[in-house]
């Protein structure tokens, strides 16, 4: 009963209790202290108007001063600066209040000096005590064993990286992969910098990583995808699954044309590799960390209104189960080069995905919470394909699974074009890398990948 209490409570709301909490003690105390060193001293005041008068008072100067915007987890020397700031500017405005309220006649100075010093120990101390608990993974609550992760990339992105997983109890970084020789062997944040990313496969094994990730913002999405299947392809993996998406069929956006790379790579290296390289082609997934469906149920829960791009926009959706699954058919079903995607049935509307969850949530569109067409991004297409007109699509054993025919391209065209798209990344040269992509996909312009027109939809049509 107890606990069902006090997960109803709401975070912002115990801290804001904590800290009147923590006024009321700093002024009695150091009251009291104060009027111990007088022979006639009064009756100890823990309550009655004064005391309100300074919880609103320094209440109202806490909120001015932003002091429950800040975090506990990320507690730091700004926030201590801010919670020093609001008891000294507290103190101003508890000295303004009780003079008007009987010109300080029961407040000796002295109290008035050091209330705001106690005070910002009595608020500092909890949330730097709180960071260290969390940091230093102390969490006797979680039970479940930290997944082991290996980093790719030592550099800015990868020390942010690295510092953010050392402060997690789910995580554990057992190693760091850079092409840098000249750090092997050091330490970020305690973690060791083990060798470069050609001997991902065996430290993978020899660190029992369970996941990967990749800090490398310089990289491309195909960059980084290739050097996972290069790596692949080196030490004789049995099978790997790329994982694509609808928007690399016709791209629109530079992340499309990427998957689209990555797809044409993997597809052609299958034909040189005795590694099945397999892709499978997925529309969204429904509520997966990107799907729309939880930035929906966030802004229902919020009041509105719900941010959709365009009356008729219109997306493929598959659940969570059913994309699992065609992962493991495609490795099945696949002998290496092949494209899979999943019969999605219809594509839905976005209006009326956001129609049917304010529903679900008892309101009613237009009336309770109000849709509001925001524009078309860049690169954002109505619609989405499946398959592009020249891949010949066909059925397979499974009856919910399409086969695409690869489109070929010679393999030394391919790295040489690779090869120069790197290179154009690594020295920022816009047009070497329109002229590359212009190469490497002729569907595909850059240069449509401009600002997105916003068009002025107040509401759907009927």
């Amino acid at each position: 009963m107890i606990d069902r209490f006090i997960a109803k409570i709401h975070p912002r709301l115990a801290v804001v209790a904590h800290d009147l909490t923590m006024v009321w003690l700093a002024w009695t105390a150091v009251g009291s202290l104060r009027w111990s060193f007088e022979a006639a001293r009064p009756d100890p005041a823990w309550f009655g108007p004064e005391v309100a008068l300074v919880l609103a008072a320094q209440g109202l100067v806490f909120w001015i001063t932003g002091l429950y915007k800040g975090l506990w987890r990320f507690a730091s020397l700004p926030d201590l600066w801010n919670i020093l700031r609001a008891a000294v500017l507290g103190a101003l405005a508890i000295t303004v209040t009780l003079f008007l309220y009987n010109r300080l006649a029961t407040v000796p100075r002295t109290v008035l000096l050091v209330y705001p010093f106690v005070l910002a120990v009595l608020l500092g101390v909890p949330r730097l005590a709180w960071r260290y608990w969390k940091d230093s993974r102390l969490d006797f609550l979680s039970r479940s064993p930290a997944l082991r992760v290996l980093v790719l990339g030592a550099g800015r992105a990868g020390d942010a990286l690295v510092r953010d997983l050392v402060r997690e109890n789910r995580y554990r970084p057992v190693g760091i992969l850079d092409d840098n020789a000249q750090i092997r062997g050091a330490r970020i944040h305690g973690v060791p910098v083990l060798g470069t990313l050609e001997q991902l496969p065996e430290l993978a094994r020899e660190t029992a990583a369970q996941m990967l990730l990749i800090a490398m913002p310089s990289a491309t999405s195909s960059q980084m995808q290739r050097v996972v299947a290069e790596a692949a392809d080196r030490h004789g993996v049995e099978c790997f699954v790329l994982i694509s998406t609808d928007k690399a069929v016709n791209p629109s956006s530079i992340m499309g044309a990427c998957k689209r790379a990555a797809e044409i790579y993997c597809q052609n290296l299958a034909a040189q590799s005795h590694t099945r390289f397999i892709t499978v082609r997925f529309g969204n997934v429904l509520d997966s960390a990107g799907s729309v469906v939880p930035l929906f149920r966030e802004q229902i829960r919020k009041g509105g209104p719900v941010t959709v791009t365009h009356p008729e926009i219109t997306r493929w959706f598959m659940t969570i189960p059913e994309a699992c699954q065609l992962i493991l058919q495609a490795a099945v079903l696949g002998r290496g080069g092949e494209i899979f995607a999943l019969d999605m049935g219809e594509p839905v509307r976005i209006a009326y995905l956001a129609e049917q969850m304010i529903r679900l949530a008892g309101k009613q569109p237009g009336r309770d919470i109000e849709i509001a067409y925001t524009g078309l991004r860049a690169g954002e297409k109505l619609f989405e394909e499946l398959f592009h007109p020249l891949e010949n699509y066909q059925s397979t054993a499974h009856a919910k699974i399409f086969l695409a025919q690869p489109r070929s391209m010679a393999w030394a065209l391919l790295v040489t074009l690779m090869r120069q798209g790197e290179l154009a990344v690594r020295d920022y040269d816009e047009d070497m890398l329109r002229r590359v992509l212009d190469q490497l996909l002729p569907e595909f312009d850059a240069r449509n990948e401009g600002p997105a027109t916003v068009l002025p939809f107040a509401a759907r049509p009927q």
